[in-house]
């Protein structure tokens, strides 16, 4: 499947038909970004390999009529075992951070902000102990950026609505994973 982005970007995504891989265009100086940063980041994935950071597996260009196209390969974060019914790109900002009408229109099909996602009824439920993991994951990787002047990044926060009971059971018993952190605020 494929889609244009909802964001300011503007870039072209597109997925493996296991929805395991997503494709993106990218701008030239990103691309170069990428090549600059990526010894570095293949190290940090090494001695961090719980990072919450996303998994890049390949930077391509293609040259049609003396222009060129890069786009990145990467893992599909949401592609869990569990359908992710909400998402939100979460900057822990307010300022231009709402999609608004169009989200509230149709939830599903919107990338939710931080905005929309402090005016929904979804809260985080952390237990202290993965409190502290989190925190870490998350300091070792604003470090990480912070070091390579990286300072514009996000949090994306996939939600999967539990149906019944008998789903509340089986995810109980998954291990403990950062996919599984997020429940509805009146469940």
């Amino acid at each position: 499947s494929q889609k244009y982005s909802d964001g300011r970007s503007g870039s072209f995504f597109c997925f493996t038909p296991d929805g395991n891989l997503i494709i993106k265009t990218i701008p030239v100086g990103e691309m170069k970004q990428v090549l600059r940063i990526l010894p570095e980041y293949y190290e940090h994935l090494k001695r961090n390999p719980d990072s919450l950071l996303p998994r890049f597996y390949g930077l391509y260009s293609i040259t049609f009529n003396y222009e060129s196209i890069y786009f990145l390969v990467a893992l599909n974060v949401f592609h869990p075992p569990l359908r992710v019914h909400r998402i939100y790109d979460l900057k822990g900002s307010w300022i231009r951070r709402e999609v608004g009408e169009k989200y509230r229109e149709d939830p599903s099909h919107v990338m939710g902000m931080d905005t929309d996602f402090i005016n929904s009824s979804f809260r985080v439920r952390v237990s202290s102990d993965d409190q502290k993991t989190l925190y870490n994951r998350l300091s070792q990787d604003a470090q990480f950026l912070e070091n390579l002047y990286l300072m514009d990044y996000s949090i994306l926060l996939g939600i999967h609505l539990v149906e019944d009971s008998a789903e509340v059971v089986r995810l109980n018993n998954f291990e403990k994973d950062p996919t599984y952190w997020i429940s509805e605020n009146n469940a």
